[in-house]
């Protein structure tokens, strides 16, 4: 199931029991495209039918530290959902 978004006249509705408390009018579903953060770099959705872990393993392939990374998200935005990965803190030895 591709991410999607709900609006509502002017607001953006984002669980169900906004939902069901919105006045209905006319509703608008919109799909709404994933971004992928790491660092300062922005990625964009590689496939839309690939899930997180998957993107995880495409973006492993450029840069090795992400397959070890923390995830977190989606964050909602204005534009899309952001997934961010995080590097692991840790000491070797």
């Amino acid at each position: 199931m591709r991410p999607f978004y709900v609006t509502n006249g002017v607001e953006n509705v984002s669980n169900c029991v906004n939902l069901q408390n919105a006045t209905m009018s006319t509703l608008t579903v919109s799909t709404i495209k994933r971004e992928f953060v790491y660092g300062n770099q922005v990625f964009p959705d590689p496939n839309s039918a690939l899930s997180v872990d998957q993107v995880r393993d495409v973006l492993a392939a450029a840069f090795p530290e992400i397959a070890t990374a923390a995830l977190t998200g989606p964050e909602v935005t204005d534009t899309a959902m952001r997934y961010t990965f995080s590097r692991a803190i840790g000491s070797k030895g």
